[in-house]
């Protein structure tokens, strides 16, 4: 912002406060272009992190896809393996959904679809839904929630993507 510099020895008084305002203007301008620099960093990171973690499922689903038609699974592992290729492709399927919703949630007209909703029960019905995986994981799911009512307003769809991601990083790390 050289290009902006004044001495403000040759500024008529008069426009003393004007050269102000513009040099605050400026500085708030620069600080907008720095953050929509984060912002845009950030995005890009997020695409990236869900492109890369799409290869996973898919190196998978290729690889056992693979192995059936060269036919070098045992029959006695056929159904493990065609177990994990559509596990696997449940998973790129909601890495999709998850890229598709985050692209959408950046456009100016996209809305939450806010509902009614209670927190212990809903909780409780993600978690009886995620027993097996937990325990197929190798943890055991000790749940402590409390009885009482908390309602509140949400998107139940991005509230179960949260927890889904939670619980995934939580038996992945």
């Amino acid at each position: 912002n050289a290009a902006f510099e004044l001495d403000e020895k040759n500024v008529p008084i008069e426009f003393l406060s004007t050269v102000d305002s513009f040099r605050e203007l400026m500085k708030r301008l620069s600080r907008t272009q720095k953050e929509k620099e984060e912002i845009y960093q950030e995005k890009q990171r997020i695409v990236a992190d869900i492109s890369h973690d799409l290869k996973t499922p898919l190196t998978v689903i290729q690889g056992y896809a693979k192995a059936f038609m060269e036919n070098r699974i045992p029959d006695s592992q056929k159904k493990r393996y065609l177990t994990a290729i559509y596990n696997k492709s449940e998973l790129a399927s909601e890495l999709i959904d998850s890229l598709f919703e985050y692209v959408r949630m950046d456009h100016p007209g996209y809305r939450l679809d806010e509902k009614n909703l209670e927190l212990s029960e809903f909780i409780k019905a993600f978690l009886a839904e995620k027993y097996s995986e937990i325990e197929n994981s190798g943890f055991l799911m000790d749940v402590d929630i409390p009885d009482v009512s908390i309602p509140f307003r949400a998107d139940p769809k991005l509230l179960r993507r949260l927890l889904e991601n939670l619980l995934g990083n939580a038996l992945k790390y």
